[in-house]
């Protein structure tokens, strides 16, 4: 398939999936998602703006559409009377909030690697490097946490958790977004 085509595919689906989440989560009066919706619709507009510019991969595109959806799923989707989102996959270690978490900074760590290839100067060092592919999405992560706090300050019962999930978010963030640093950085090492 053509890259164009890919391009155009992954819109469409992406479009199409957040139109489909609107319509269910005003159903469902479900604002919090309405909300989260919202922001992703705001970040799919940011991609198709600065396409041209920065030539985003259609694996990175890819990977933020299975990553909206994975989240608008924890929500929606239930699983023996609970979210999606509470379900354990491993009892008592992995939860799906944990591997959505981890896979988000995993994508966004790539984005902000493909950021550094335009602007980092190529003589920066590895550690330098790291410390960038780690820090920057942990501090988006956190960002996202904020989010997560004003939803349930605004809608109140949100389902978003307590003070022990927003940590262990924040802690799976940081393993996905080590591990994609790690990723990186034994590719360049290769290179």
């Amino acid at each position: 398939m053509n890259k164009n085509l890919a391009l155009k595919l992954i819109l469409f689906i992406s479009i199409l999936f957040m139109v489909f989440s609107t319509v269910v989560f005003v159903i469902a009066k479900n604002y919090e998602f309405l909300f989260s919706t919202a922001l992703m619709i705001g970040i799919i507009i940011f991609f198709v703006l600065l396409y041209k510019k920065f030539r985003f991969s259609v694996l990175l595109l890819a990977g933020f559409m299975v990553l909206f959806m994975a989240h608008i799923l924890g929500g929606y989707v239930y699983i023996n009377g609970g979210r999606l989102y509470d379900y354990w996959i491993l009892d008592g270690i992995i939860k799906y909030d944990f591997v959505v978490h981890f896979f988000g900074l995993f994508v966004v760590t790539f984005l902000v690697k493909h950021f550094l290839d335009i602007y980092m100067s190529k003589e920066s060092g590895r550690f330098i490097l790291f410390i960038f592919l780690v820090f920057v999405p942990l501090g988006i992560s956190a960002f996202h946490e904020v989010l997560e706090m004003f939803a349930k300050i605004i809608f109140n019962d949100t389902g978003v958790g307590d003070y022990w999930n927003n940590a262990l978010d924040l802690l799976f963030g940081l393993l996905g977004s080590i591990f994609a640093s790690w990723l990186i950085l034994r590719k360049k090492n290769k290179v």
